[in-house]
């Protein structure tokens, strides 16, 4: 499961950074028996007891796959999570099995609104796949203009931000990219457009 996760990711051309901290939790995680604290016919809810996002959210969307095809639908929520990858991964687990499927998570404030100089929503990505002739669909998106893992690719490449895509703290356009991510970390204003 994790090397199909892994996978995934670097074909769209995007990185899997592991800290020694998630290694841990990983461990840990793999150790626990996952399952659902409510678990009803058609929803779920499972407690990620903070372990690493996508695990959870891959077990979380075979439990909905098992819910859909018993019953025609199934949700399942998930709560005490970390960061779950591409969106479009777990949509897309539910298409090969024939059914619509949608994942979608919040995040921290990273978005500034419109006409705002201080991040205040989230890029909280949503992603809707199913079965289609002659290739199946796919939609997966977040709410901003790029996503923060692009910002620290460019921060470690030592690359300037393309113009449009951030704010300083002043409110104005930045393109340097350790300077938008400190002030999302810190809180001091600016963020993703």
């Amino acid at each position: 499961m994790v090397y199909s996760i892994v996978m995934v990711i670097s074909m769209m051309g995007a990185y899997l950074i592991i800290t020694t901290k998630e290694l841990t939790v990983l461990r840990q995680f793999i150790a626990l028996e996952i399952r659902a604290k409510i678990n009803l016919q058609i929803i779920a809810v499972i407690d990620g007891h903070d372990g690493m996002g996508q695990l959870i959210s891959h077990f979380a969307m075979e439990k909905a796959i098992e819910k859909a095809k018993k019953t025609g639908v199934g949700f399942v929520s998930v709560r005490n999570s970390n960061h779950f990858g591409i969106a479009g991964y777990y949509a897309e687990m539910a298409s090969k099995q024939g059914l619509l499927g949608m994942a979608c998570t919040n995040s921290e404030a990273i978005m500034v609104p419109t006409f705002g100089r201080k991040a205040m929503l989230g890029s909280n990505p949503i992603a809707v796949a199913m079965p289609a002739e002659p290739y199946p669909f796919l939609f997966d998106c977040s709410t901003t203009v790029v996503t923060r893992g692009k910002l620290e690719m460019y921060n470690k490449s030592g690359k300037q931000l393309p113009e449009g895509w951030a704010l300083g703290a002043d409110g104005h356009e930045s393109t340097d990219a350790p300077a938008v991510l400190a002030n999302i970390v810190g809180k001091k204003g600016g963020g993703i457009m």
